[in-house]
């Protein structure tokens, strides 16, 4: 009997290892799968500039105004001050739009996770402040999701040889009434972890009026 209870305890130990091993497999298989769907979700992933709220230049807000000659006597006189101190600190958030195309091989419940973005803000062409995001939700397929990025600069800075009025008459283009973001362009480098290791995508240049990817 000392015979067969060794043999059984063998048995029971190996049958152990193998429930084991099998579950092994079974959560790398789950795990692989789960990262080859994330992978795939954000390789498709496309981006958009959308609205501009919230525009402000030396803390006039500008967001409901059409044209310089609506701005009051006293705000001119601190955006005139400011100018000739060779400043207009501006502020405004861009709203960056994020879309998973809703075409085969994404999942369209499982959202992801894009744990870097480093941009540059280009406006007319023109390099002014860069950034990161971090922690960026990707949505699954065919949806969109809004990152409200909050961007403040000294205008003067970036955008020379401009009078008072030529620099409102921007800060309106772009935050105004009528505003859009047509004029402001980012180039970004989306970076994601694939196994803990970071996959930082060639720079993609994101506009207004189409999606970029």
């Amino acid at each position: 009997m000392k015979f067969n209870l060794q043999f059984l305890r063998g048995k029971t130990f190996l049958r152990g290892i193998v429930l084991l091993l099998l579950a092994g497999t079974f959560a790398t298989v789950n795990f692989g799968c789960s990262a080859v769907d994330t992978f795939t979700n954000l390789q498709r992933l496309q981006f958009k500039l959308g609205s501009v709220n919230n525009f402000n230049a030396a803390g006039v807000n500008v967001s409901n105004l059409t044209s310089f000659s609506q701005i009051g006597i006293l705000d001119i006189a601190n955006l005139t001050a400011n100018v000739t101190q060779g400043k207009l600190p501006v502020g405004f958030t861009l709203n960056l739009i994020a879309k998973n195309p809703n075409t085969a091989g994404g999942s369209a419940n499982s959202s992801s996770l894009l744990k870097r973005m480093e941009w540059n803000l280009y406006i007319d062409d023109t390099p002014t402040i860069n950034g990161v995001l971090n922690n960026i939700v990707v949505p699954g397929t065919g949806q969109e999701s809004t990152i409200p990025m909050a961007v403040s600069m000294d205008l003067m800075q970036y955008i020379k040889g401009q009078g008072l009025e030529n620099l409102v008459n921007l800060a309106l283009a772009i935050g105004g009434r009528n505003g859009s973001s047509s004029r402001l362009s980012l180039r970004a480098k989306p970076t994601v972890e694939i196994f803990g290791i970071p996959v930082t995508s060639p720079e993609i240049t994101i506009v207004s009026h189409q999606f970029s990817n």
